[in-house]
């Protein structure tokens, strides 16, 4: 059969905005010139950073109750703020937590709201509950700000914490005047003045704690009184009497209840030292500071790393050898490295689309085309920065996923030009009537695959901030990829295709003018490999085609059956899901949290153990595997968990490993590491673990609420106990721990007797274990409280408490022990609320190797949720990263949806038909079946980063399938029989689909053979767009015909006509 095309006749010839840019003779160099300008502006002023910019609706409301258990703030603070907030419009979540001192409220707030109105009406709020203790501080009222860390600058050494802190407060100053936004310490403790006094000097003085600090606190102000001379020079009037020093303090005069004055230092001892209960950090046994270098979301990461990096090469060399500073959690590092993986991998890639283009096309398109790849690039970076979007690692992604989309629209107005040029059109016309003939086609695929990445768009909460940027970076791609290929590559072609015609009519005038036959000009390799490609279209490759519609059912029900197989693969665990897939990186975790009561020695010994153990186990390995290793008493390292809990009985240890051209894997690095370790019996808790890609989070957490606090942990540890019972779930454990023991005070009838309060005899014992605040001053960038409080040696032996003298009202004081009984009972360390309810979180870490986390929670919402529910009378939910992946693939679902019914909208108004938009949206499900297999091949599981590359698929699968059914409507439209028109118009695309196929394969199987971390996140993507554009291909070229034919066929049985032909 012969192949044809529909020719134009010449009174045809179209005209439009195109025409005058192929015409005009700079007009196509002046816009390139344009987008390669304003891509350069465009990459000087956008942002790098780690991560998209976006606003957080959060408030966040604390309040300090020195002193109170977590129960207590979570009674007296926590539930009657939580009630006054709730009924606030525009407010959509509360979160809570209670700690020992301290409480605070989160809000999320609607993405409409006035910000800057709700925390006005939230402060207005919380001024009209009247029943929070007067004890606590004043609330503080802020809205939550983004802030990305740089890195963590460690200092460490031969030297005391006082020398630490100066050396600390020196490079703060320094990093913040050369541009740094904000710096924060770790491991340098807060101090305090500590004034103490025994109990029976107290009594003997005839004054109790809060009166103390009262006099104190009247003796040590700064106060203002007016001004003087206003005839003549003005002078202020003020006192200076606000004491810094203890020295200062020491000559304080008291006046006890009966008149006699005291110097506060013969009655007290008074002393500046670090507040109890305070993390520590050491590295390799020293005492350390740690500063964690942090920019704002509209600083450039990178900027902000060159000014830490000059910081850090002009300080190493001048400290003394006594000292030695080191960077490490280098978050910047992360993007520069993908950066560089961006431009290694596009250069390679580029040159084997360029070399692809060239063996498949003329010299001349092929060479604009893949100029048109960086033109088109320059031109996206511009329209990010206008949109206000940054160079970020989602934007990346996204960019490397749309190379495909820049290849493909170039190729076919390229490859429909060539065509056009071969059938005998002049250079004005072929590259006018391609341009033509393609912009409706291609404009309709190019909403297709905006329609495609729909469902990333519609996806709610932080997932969705982080996608969103990923459809606005396709657009923006496309809308630059379609201008470059309708007023750039055209007028491009047609300049160079006037050369060549003029060159060509020379030859011939003068070869007429000679009287000379025109000489044979051996072929060169481009044109032998275009003859060959042309006798393989036009016999080898056109009777597949035609054998692909004789056995049309065997080809459908071929693919329906390998559609059928990758569902299997997928459903029998033969290829694994997993949402974000563990990737090993530099940092591992290990925390530690021992029983209450357990010294602050015993920890730090434990802790000990482990780095000797961790270093014992690098040498099992082979060495050199340690970076540096950071340990932490006091408070959790590198936990989301444990934020806000201060406690001696808990501490860590964050490692940092080198990542590229290591061989032992995280997880056997920390089982062997574990399996050294001696657990002593006072270890409650051991958690050993690397961070996870994606959102904070573990790889199991489940949400338990409810009224009862008692029921709340009970339900928490039966179902800690149930998942302990699954292989492949480790370090199951909640974030309600059980604290230290407490002592229950209530009245006697003694001290009811005596007409006292329980305000008034708690009061007096806060003054005495917690502490009266007198005055806070600032010592550089510290803040020091000065704080009255009983002596130390009394407040750490037990039985001192029973013999605590009250003051009575009458006079005299009575111990303790007779006002108040005194009962003990296990108490609780941190207490959590959301919406109005007490919460607990039961997390694990999943191995992915081993056990499906969505199984899993399958199996608990079908049988054992629902009995734990009515055993305890709780409810359960989805918490944390859970709760994210479940919502985004919610969200998900309804995109594709949505996402579906736009491409079948647009493709019956391209096509003019309700029928034919079938055969292109089957192709979709079919051509993922591709990507399925190349997980399977390469042992991949599917992950979130394999998801995004099936989206950048579904377009480019749909934009050549769109492009072949135009040709295939063309034909028919011209009077050519239904088996022709199909065998014609699938062979007429060959070329073109083949290009966009394998010059995007091309340009993406680089980052297979990546190695580096970086490169693991893209691994997946590129696997789905490889894999499932080469079946993709395949589909195409035979599975659309078939699907066609059998279409047209039902049409014509359908009007009781006889087919167009039986197979």
């Amino acid at each position: 059969m012969q192949i044809h095309d529909t020719p134009y006749r010449a009174s045809e010839e179209p005209k439009s905005i195109i025409s005058v840019f192929i015409r005009h003779p700079v007009a196509a160099n002046l816009l390139m010139l344009l987008f390669i300008l304003l891509g350069l502006l465009g990459l000087q002023k956008l942002n790098k950073q780690i991560f998209p910019s976006f606003e957080l609706e959060y408030v966040n409301v604390s309040i300090v109750w020195r002193g109170a258990t977590a129960e207590d703030v979570q009674s007296s603070i926590i539930k009657p703020l939580e009630q006054s907030l709730r009924t606030l419009s525009g407010v959509e979540n509360i979160k809570s937590q209670a700690t020992t001192g301290l409480a605070s409220v989160t809000l999320e707030m609607e993405s409409s709201a006035d910000m800057n109105a709700k925390i006005n009406d939230i402060r207005q709020r919380i001024d009209g509950v009247r029943n929070i203790p007067t004890a606590a501080e004043a609330p503080i009222v802020n809205r939550v700000e983004i802030f990305q860390q740089i890195s963590q600058l460690l200092i460490y050494g031969d030297l005391t914490l006082d020398e630490l802190r100066r050396l600390a407060y020196q490079f703060e100053e320094e990093l913040l005047a050369n541009g740094i936004s904000k710096v924060n310490f770790n491991g340098l403790p807060d101090e305090e003045i500590a004034i103490e006094i025994k109990p029976d000097v107290l009594v003997n003085l005839g004054l109790n704690f809060n009166q103390l600090a009262s006099q104190i606190r009247s003796q040590n102000q700064n106060l203002p009184a007016g001004s003087v001379g206003r005839k003549e020079m003005t002078y202020q009037i003020r006192s200076l009497s606000q004491r810094k020093t203890v020295e200062a303090f020491e000559t304080l005069l008291i006046t006890d209840a009966y008149g006699d004055r005291h110097r506060l230092g013969d009655i007290a001892t008074i002393d500046r030292r670090i507040e109890e209960d305070q993390p520590l950090v050491y590295v390799n046994g020293l005492p350390a500071a740690e500063l964690i270098l942090q920019r704002t979301e509209n600083e450039d990461a990178l900027k902000a790393a060159e000014i830490l990096n000059q910081f850090y090469a002009k300080n190493k060399a001048s400290l003394p050898d006594s000292v030695t500073i080191k960077l490490y959690n280098e978050s910047w590092r992360y993007l520069r490295d993908r950066i560089q993986l961006l431009l290694k991998n596009g250069a390679s890639g580029l040159l084997l689309v360029i070399v692809t283009l060239f063996l498949f096309l003329n010299f001349r398109i092929a060479w604009w085309v893949a100029l048109g790849i960086p033109t088109s690039i320059m031109a996206t970076l511009f329209a990010v920065h206008v949109l206000g979007g940054t160079i970020n690692m989602i934007s990346l992604f996204a960019l490397i996923m749309s190379l495909g989309i820049i290849v493909d629209d170039a190729i076919v107005v390229g490859e429909e030009t060539l065509a056009q040029w071969e059938q005998g059109a002049s250079a004005y016309q072929a590259a006018n009537r391609a341009a033509h003939r393609m912009i409706a086609p291609v404009f309709a695929s190019s909403m297709t695959t905006i329609a495609a990445f729909t469902p990333l768009a519609l996806v709610g909460g932080i997932m969705g901030k982080f996608m969103i940027e990923i459809p606005i970076t396709v657009i923006c791609v496309i809308i630059a990829s379609l201008i470059e290929s309708f007023l750039i590559l055209p007028g491009h072609i047609y300049h160079s295709f006037r050369k060549l015609e003029k060159r060509k009519l020379a030859q011939l005038e003068q070869l007429a003018a000679a009287s000379q036959e025109v000489p044979q000009i051996p072929p060169n390799f481009a044109q032998r490999f275009t003859a060959r490609f042309d006798h393989f279209r036009d016999n080898r490759f056109q009777s597949w085609v035609e054998t692909a519609i004789s056995y049309r059912w065997s080809v459908i029900l071929g693919g329906m059956g390998m559609m059928v197989l990758a569902i299997t693969l997928i459903s029998q665990g033969y290829v694994r899901q997993t949402f974000f897939p563990t990737i090993d990186g530099a940092q591992i975790f290990a925390n530690a949290e021992f029983s209450a009561g357990t010294s602050a020695s015993e920890v730090r010994d434990f802790l000990n153990h482990m780095e000797t153990t961790l270093y014992e186990t690098q040498a099992h390995f082979g060495g050199d595997l340690i970076y540096l290793a950071v340990q932490q008493t006091g408070a959790n390292i590198g936990s989301e968990d444990g934020r806000g809990r201060v406690s001696t009985e808990i501490g860590g240890i964050a490692l940092e490993m080198p990542v590229e051209n290591r061989l032992v894997r995280n997880k056997d690095f920390i089982d062997e590491w574990t399996s050294r370790i001696v657990r002593p019996a006072t270890l409650e808790k051991l958690l050993i673990a690397q961070p996870s890609a994606g959102p904070p989070g573990r790889g199991l957490e489940i949400l338990i609420k409810g009224n009862d606090l008692i029921k709340v942990k009970a339900a928490s540890e039966a179902l800690q106990e149930h998942l302990r019972g699954f292989e492949g779930l480790s370090n199951v454990d909640d974030n309600l721990p059980y604290g230290r023991p407490q002592l229950i005070l209530s009245m006697t009838p003694q001290a009811i007797a005596l007409g006292l309060t329980e305000e008034q005899i708690l009061s007096q014992v806060r003054g005495a274990y917690a502490g009266v605040m007198v005055d806070i001053i600032t010592d550089r960038s510290q803040e020091v409280e000065i704080r009255v409080q009983l002596d130390k040696q009394q407040r750490d032996i037990m039985s001192s408490i029973q013999s605590l003298p009250i003051l009575l009202p009458t006079g005299g004081a009575a111990p303790l022990l007779d006002l108040m009984n005194i009962q003990e009972r296990r108490g609780i360390d941190i207490i959590r609320q959301k919406d109005g309810l007490l919460s607990v979180i039961v997390a694990a870490d999943v191995d992915e190797t081993a056990i499906n986390a969505n199984q899993v929670l399958s199996g608990l919402q079908a049988k054992f949720f629902p009995s734990l529910e009515q055993q305890y009378q709780v409810k359960t939910g989805l918490e944390g990263r859970t709760a994210d992946q479940a919502e985004t693939m919610k969200d998900l679902g309804t995109g594709v949806l949505l996402g579906l019914t736009l491409i079948y909208i647009i493709l019956a108004w391209v096509f003019g038909s309700y029928l034919w938009p079938i055969a292109v949206m089957l192709a979709i499900p079919l051509g993922l079946t591709g990507a399925v297999f190349g997980h399977w091949l390469l042992g991949m599981d599917l992950s979130l980063f394999s998801l995004m590359g099936l989206f950048g698929l579904s377009g480019i699968v749909i934009n050549d399938s769109i492009v072949l059914i135009v040709f295939f409507r063309d034909q028919i439209n011209a009077g050519v029989a239904h088996h022709e028109a199909i065998v014609s118009a699938i062979c007429l695309r060959l070329r073109a689909v083949l290009l966009t196929s394998l010059t995007t394969i091309a340009g993406l199987t680089p980052i297979l053979f990546e190695t580096s971390l970086q490169a693991q996140y893209l691994i997946p993507m590129a696997v789905t767009l490889v894999f499932g554009l080469a079946y993709g291909t395949f589909l195409i070229l035979f599975f659309i015909p078939a699907i066609l034919t059998v279409i047209e066929n039902g049409k014509r049985i359908l009007h009781n006509k006889k087919p167009h032909f039986s197979s």
